[in-house]
């Protein structure tokens, strides 16, 4: 017999024995119907886990935008003066909690539905739940379940088939939360860590930012033994809704899965169309949700012409130069933009003749520096005129930064100066730029008054989901799409007026390098021709410029 404790009798001083009491055997799970076995294989453990999972404070925002040290202020005597600079911090641990709650249910949930009768055939069927957070198509009439987390009540709603199953969940956003689009930026983020982290049993095969009209969100893409998994997690001003798909690991359902994200409505925001992770691309890829302007959409030049950015901050870029001389042989030039006079280097050694080919360089990062002139040495060494124009807001220059907007019409006004110049044979100007230069090089392919036969770009591909991951240097709100859809190229290849050459490194920002496996919008026609080099983001952009030089040697 196991013994618990022995002790004497204060009264008789007789020795007791106190036995330990017979474990209660655990009832043994229910057999699991063969038909369903990659649900009923999905355990319990993670949802223990996130359960149990602490959730790290934010960083004070400070009034410049940037972050406190985390030191402890004394409390203010003013309780309503307190209670207004705690509320972004409240918020943003409220988001946190309930996101990760979701992401942790949503993985290991679905074994949990075995006794409902699986559909063999499919019948779609269009569901909203009662308050209209959502609208999306489900394969038959989804079951309901509310889900306490201690903050809010997550609202589940599941349909499955045999092959299977969709998953749409809602939590509301109390109205003492306060949501801005940095603390938003800053949750999903986390969210994103935290997924990589903290969950078990899970092979992560990729997650990257989401838009869906103008909310945001994050997609992750993970499997488990037997199951392969689509989820997305979006956040409203009042809602934080989850949908996700989920088959038998190697099936093949993929019509089914983009019908059900592609139906997905956010209080009357239509889904992207396309697959998940891209426009059209196969499941396992990883790449921009970006979609091609729509049918019935104005075209771009005339969206562009009538839309007047909205800054929410004035000033110069947001990197620091020093201020350097041209060497010999380079000139500083002044070329006018609008209303801006605006500095350029031109460098002129290496031409032989009276008109020479030129090149349109533009940067990487924020600010110019002399080595980034150097790194066009293949075209001067070619006998190219190469110009390396500095854009409003840059190393002392006016106007103020505006990402991806006003620098393109800088970039134009660089290009139409160089034409006019007696040195340059006007009808060989090419452009290329590296990074955030290589964006709007990108961009330049959609105007239809630039001086140049084609462009190019070397980690200058850009979707609009990258501005969610820029909130810390982004100059302006994003509640109005067209701010970021008249800053990209993806979206609006379709309205290319000139061929665009643009080069990825294999290794590169997953930003960029993920965007090229989509094969873009625009078919066979398209004039955006993209390519894979070998390399990270800095180091496949000499053999991407050398490329390129080929490429505009090889024009007539």
């Amino acid at each position: 017999m196991n013994l618990r404790e022995k002790f004497k009798c204060k009264s008789c001083g007789e020795l007791l024995v106190v036995p330990r009491p017979k474990k209660r055997k655990k009832p043994k799970p229910a057999p699991v119907d063969d038909d369903d076995d990659f649900l009923g294989a999905l355990s319990d453990a993670v949802d223990d886990e996130f359960d149990a999972m602490p959730v790290a404070p934010l960083p004070k925002p400070t009034r410049r935008g940037g972050y406190s040290s985390g030191k402890k202020k004394k409390k203010s005597k003013n309780s309503e003066g307190t209670l207004k600079k705690l509320a972004p911090i409240i918020s943003a641990l409220f988001i946190g909690l309930v996101l990760i709650s979701i992401v942790g249910k949503f993985i290991s949930r679905y074994g949990k539905y075995k006794k409902y009768v699986a559909n063999q055939e499919v019948t779609w069927i269009e569901f909203s739940p009662p308050g209209g957070q959502f609208t999306v198509l489900m394969p038959g009439r989804p079951v309901p379940r509310m889900q306490p987390t201690g903050f809010v009540t997550e609202h589940h709603h599941m349909a499955k088939t045999k092959k299977f199953a969709c998953d749409a969940t809602y939590a509301d956003v109390p109205e003492m939360v306060v949501l801005n689009d940095t603390i938003i930026d800053q949750m999903l983020g986390g969210i994103r860590e935290v997924f990589k982290q903290k969950v078990a049993e899970v092979t992560l095969l990729s997650d990257h930012p989401i838009t869906l009209g103008t909310v945001r969100g994050i997609e992750f893409e993970f499997e488990r033994a037997q199951s392969h998994h689509w989820m997305r997690a979006y956040v409203t001003k009042k809602h934080v809704v989850t949908v996700e798909f989920f088959m038998e690991k190697g099936g093949s359902q993929t019509e089914a899965r983009d019908k059900f994200f592609n139906s997905l409505t956010l209080g009357g925001t239509p889904a992207a169309t396309g697959s998940p992770g891209s426009s059209g691309t196969s499941p396992g890829t990883t790449a921009s949700t970006t979609t091609p302007a729509a049918s019935n959409e104005k075209p771009y030049l005339e969206r562009r012409a009538n839309f007047k950015t909205s800054l929410t901050s004035a000033g110069p870029a947001p990197q620091q130069f020093e201020a350097e001389q041209p060497p010999a042989g380079v000139e500083e030039v002044v070329y006018q933009s609008g209303d801006l006079q605006l500095k350029a280097w031109v460098d002129k050694r290496g031409v032989k003749g009276d008109k020479a080919p030129a090149l349109v360089f533009f940067h990487g990062g924020f600010a110019f520096g002399g080595g980034d002139l150097e790194e066009c040495k293949p075209f001067r060494d070619a006998g190219y005129v190469v110009m390396a124009p500095m854009l409003r807001g840059e190393n002392g220059n006016p106007g103020s930064f505006e990402l991806f907007f006003g620098e393109v019409d800088d970039g134009k006004a660089a290009c139409q100066w160089l034409a006019k110049q007696e040195y340059v044979d006007s009808s060989k100007i090419f452009a290329f730029g590296h990074s955030v230069g290589g964006g709007v090089s990108a961009m330049l392919s959609l105007m239809d008054d630039v001086p140049i036969v084609h462009s190019g770009s070397s980690g200058g591909l850009y979707g609009v989901e990258t501005f969610s991951q820029w909130s810390d240097i982004r100059p302006f709100g994003m509640n109005d799409p067209q701010e970021t859809k008249l800053r990209v190229l993806v979206g609006n290849v379709t309205q290319m007026k000139r061929t665009h050459f643009a080069y990825i490194g294999s290794t590169d920002f997953p930003f960029h390098s993920n965007i090229t496996l989509t094969g873009l919008e625009g078919g066979a026609n398209s004039k955006l021709r993209s390519r894979k080099m070998p390399g990270d983001h800095f180091t496949s952009f000499g053999p991407s410029l050398r490329e390129y030089l080929s490429v505009t040697q090889q024009t007539k």
